[in-house]
């Protein structure tokens, strides 16, 4: 059949990595340490499971390292100082900008990151904004479980895959959507799975002219999943099929194809 129903054209597929022998059951790919800082030296440092208090000690050390040329160009201590008033009072205001999901429209429900939270549960979010990007901490009560930031659509998806592949190791598992042209299925997300996180990036071009890279907590994950299941919320990835096929960029939603590295 050329076309699915929505809901089977947007429900993501993740795979086992290596194929299985004839007659034997697949095996599940040996768990290990995802080396994230191969990504991003900072990403190591990365909170996951620590609370918000952690979490502004992370930023404040990236604002600071931003901070540090400017107050070096300052003429005199007045400038500095001033300069370094500023830069607490903008700490301070981030500090008190975490967003709750509490049910009221936040404007992320059409965002990049629609599908990276629930409303009506306990969790929330902080953006922070810098030169290099946008960086959004997810929150479950005051933990952080999951951490996302967008990327420049500067080179081919499949080359982005193949960049992490040679940072993370083996693909866990990988989502394809069958292409109208000759060139067959396309990677439209990759996912790797570790004792330490869990990483996915996904391309987001079509809408959002970028991909995101997200990073969670494979323990903490598997709590927001059951705290949603109890309240009856939405999990991630579970918006309804219009709302997912719009900010996906499906115009004509094709047979998913699900591949094995």
């Amino acid at each position: 059949m050329r076309r699915l129903a929505f809901a089977s054209f947007l429900a993501l597929a993740t795979v086992t990595a290596g194929p299985a022998l004839a007659g034997a059951p697949a095996k599940a790919p040996l768990a290990v340490t995802l080396q994230v800082s191969r990504i991003d030296a900072d990403l190591d440092k990365l909170p996951l499971g620590q609370n918000k208090d952690a979490v502004f000690s992370w930023v404040r050390a990236r604002m600071e390292r931003e901070l540090a040329p400017k107050l070096k160009a300052c003429l005199d201590d007045s400038e500095r100082l001033a300069l370094r008033a500023a830069f607490e009072r903008d700490l301070e205001a981030l500090e008190g900008s975490v967003i709750p999901f509490d049910g009221r429209q936040t404007g992320f429900e059409t965002s990049l990151v629609a599908s990276e939270f629930a409303a009506g549960g306990n969790e929330s979010l902080l953006v922070f904004r810098e030169a290099s990007g946008v960086h959004y901490f997810f929150f479950a009560g005051d933990r952080l479980w999951k951490y996302a930031r967008p990327l420049t659509a500067d080179v081919p998806f499949a080359q982005r895959v193949a960049t992490l592949r040679a940072d993370l190791g083996p693909v866990s598992g990988q989502s394809t959507i069958a292409s109208a042209t000759a060139d067959g299925s396309v990677v439209t997300q990759a996912t790797w799975n570790g004792l330490n996180a869990t990483v996915r990036v996904a391309d987001h071009r079509r809408v959002f002219r970028s991909d995101l890279l997200v990073v969670e907590s494979p323990t903490l994950a598997r709590e927001v999943v059951q705290a949603r299941s109890g309240v009856g919320l939405r999990g991630s990835y579970e918006l309804d099929p219009e709302t997912r096929a719009l900010l996906m960029g499906a115009d004509e939603p094709e047979e998913i194809e699900v591949t094995e590295e």
